[in-house]
């Protein structure tokens, strides 16, 4: 399995149901549908998209808290799915280490968010980590 190409893959589910503002089971079990992708993959993306689903206001809630002068509905839809999954990582995954969920996001983010977006993303990512023994959820 490519975690990496399962990470691309659940960025552009989230920025697809972003942009539909369907955060459905239907949704995503229709966007998994119409993508040929390796079980392990879709099973990664399905674990992803599971931990957003049943944590949505709580995730959101602690992005919120680690915005400086930003509003969550301000950052573009690219980073904040790119955000999401990463802190769904760090907080929910426990094989995979912090430093490669951040590291994984600022090198989707260099490929696909706008130029600087990296850093801002890196930013709040490490600000989550700094603060993760606080976090109850």
């Amino acid at each position: 399995m490519s975690r990496k190409n399962a990470r691309t893959w659940a960025m552009k589910l989230f920025y697809s149901m972003d942009m539909n503002q369907d955060y459905t089971k239907e949704y995503f079990r229709d966007f998994l549908n119409q993508h040929s992708l390796p079980k392990d993959e879709k099973d990664y993306i399905r674990s992803i998209y599971y931990y957003y689903y049943d944590h949505q206001e709580y995730l959101n809630n602690i992005i919120r808290s680690h915005l400086s002068k930003w509003k969550l509905e301000r950052i573009a839809k690219i980073d904040i799915s790119i955000i999401r999954i990463a802190m769904i990582e760090i907080l929910y995954i426990d094989n995979v280490p912090d430093s490669v969920a951040i590291n994984e996001a600022v090198e989707i983010a260099k490929l696909y968010a706008a130029k600087d977006a990296y850093k801002f993303i890196n930013g709040v990512l490490g600000s989550v980590v700094r603060d993760k023994e606080g976090l109850d959820g």
